[in-house]
């Protein structure tokens, strides 16, 4: 059982809700681990990477990859901007992990917390779409809306729909 919110935020909205992770006690690292910097963040072309906190138990899989179904991390789904494409971002949070042997339990309350205020700046920052499923940044609106570019789902690369209404 998880917790998710779908957005599109792209270039200086972005940035600022890096920003925001840091200063509420985040720090992002890629799916192998390392933390990174805003600026290596800003740079990744890898989509998919997790905010974690100093309190955050951090699991690996055998193949080096974060385990995201044990770890205390927040999985963020960045939206990428590419060839007048700005790919859906979605952040993600497990409540329900599984030891070795396979049982379930229920993560640290203070996880959800800090999802909930993470989403909550984007509820703030954000305009919701018509149909309610997706949280769309007014700069990144404005690209739609006067540049051309379109807004596509981050996992199939299909257009998500012909126009966006708020």
């Amino acid at each position: 059982m998880g917790r998710q919110i779908n957005f599109f935020l792209a270039g200086d909205e972005e940035s600022e809700f890096i920003d925001f992770i840091y200063t509420q006690g985040g720090s992002i690292i890629d799916r192998f681990g390392r933390i990174m910097s805003k600026k290596e963040v800003i740079l990744e072309t890898f989509w998919q990477i997790y905010i974690t906190f100093p309190q955050s138990v951090i699991d690996m899989k055998n193949n080096g990859r974060i385990d995201d179904f044990t770890s205390n991390v927040i999985e963020y789904d960045r939206s990428v901007v590419k060839e007048k494409k700005i790919a859906a971002g979605r952040m993600y949070v497990e409540l329900i992990g599984y030891d070795e042997q396979g049982n379930k339990f229920r993560k640290e309350k203070w996880l959800e917390e800090k999802f909930n205020i993470y989403k909550k700046w984007i509820i703030k920052h954000c305009k919701i779409s018509k149909d309610k499923e997706w949280y769309i940044g007014i700069k990144t609106y404005l690209l739609y809306k006067n540049q051309g570019y379109r807004m596509v789902d981050s996992l199939s690369v299909r257009e998500t729909w012909s126009g966006i209404e708020f």
